[in-house]
């Protein structure tokens, strides 16, 4: 964590133990989870299978491959601070601390005091809690990371949490939740458009064009940006959605949707940023041959354009 990133974390737990105080909370508090029946558990799985679906399908393989021999585990939970899902290891917690890492149970703030999970859920932001920031004594044998996860309406739609004992090196923890988090919520940017919309992706640099920190737009058949993620907005400094492609770069919509999908692109931004881009169409549609009529959405406006003429002798 940088110099900024603490003092923005030491904020938010500042403001989340003032939150625990107004509740009244005691810090020698000890919540006693609520233990979900089998019939609960499957109804909670089935009103968030989408967000189970794709976590399972970013985190696993990067568990598996980065994570599988620390001592840590790594918990999903919706926007109301429920477990879905845990992957790890067990033996980080202590025994008295397990059922909190199930499904089922809740890490809101006004239960559980300031906590990674809960505060990720209270301010929409990525929160490392340390062992002596936790609100209850309770919890002050943990080290959390959490980061929420956004769906592609910009709304809070889960957090990802990765939880450690106290003793072990916390470095990179933070940074890797706020990774996951940021591929799951792409993925789920990504699929409910693929069927019928045009993805361009849009990075610093070629290199990192696959990268989860790169900004990706949805757009429609006339270019206009129909939803976007955060760091697309970050990349183009403006609310992306409700945009034409021409509003947001130099070039034409017609230049950038007819792009070979799958190769370099580069564009310039109206702030005169340069960016790498991609573009993916939608399933199934073909790139358009050169001598192929443009829909009219997509036809530059000239002096060859029917009603020109009388569109600018009326300017």
């Amino acid at each position: 964590m940088n110099d900024n990133e603490h003092a923005v974390g030491s904020g938010l737990i500042e403001q989340s133990w003032e939150r625990c105080t107004a509740w009244g909370l005691d810090q020698a508090h000890e919540p006693i989870p609520v233990e979900l029946d089998g019939t609960q558990l499957a109804e909670l799985e089935r009103q968030h299978r989408l967000l189970l679906t794709h976590a399972e399908t970013e985190v696993v393989p990067y568990y598996r491959n980065v994570l599988a021999h620390s001592r840590c585990l790594m918990l999903l939970a919706n926007r109301q601070a429920t477990v879905l899902k845990s992957w790890g290891d067990a033996r980080t917690t202590a025994a008295r601390l397990k059922p909190w890492f199930r499904p089922g149970a809740n890490w809101q703030e006004h239960l559980c005091g300031t906590n990674a999970i809960g505060t990720a859920v209270a301010t929409g932001e990525a929160v490392q809690i340390q062992r002596n920031e936790h609100f209850l004594r309770a919890n002050r044998s943990l080290v959390g990371s959490a980061a929420p996860i956004f769906d592609p309406h910009k709304n809070l739609t889960g957090v990802l949490g990765l939880f450690s004992d106290a003793y072990l090196p916390q470095a990179h923890t933070l940074g890797l939740v706020r990774l996951l988090s940021q591929s799951v919520g792409n993925r789920l940017l990504r699929k409910q458009f693929e069927d019928d919309h045009f993805q361009l992706t849009l990075s610093t640099t070629a290199d990192n064009i696959d990268s989860p920190w790169s900004g990706v737009l949805i757009c429609d058949a006339s270019a206009r940006v129909v939803a976007s993620n955060p760091r697309a907005d970050q990349l183009l400094k403006i609310a992306a959605v409700g945009h034409r492609l021409d509003d947001l770069f130099t070039a034409h919509r017609t230049h950038i949707l007819t792009h070979p999908p799958h190769t370099p692109l580069q564009l310039i931004t109206r702030g005169r940023v340069r960016l790498s881009a991609q573009v993916n169409r939608p399933s199934g549609c073909a790139a358009p041959p050169a001598s192929a009529p443009l829909p009219p959405a997509l036809r530059p406006w000239n002096s060859a354009t029917p009603g020109y003429a009388a569109a600018r002798n009326k300017a």
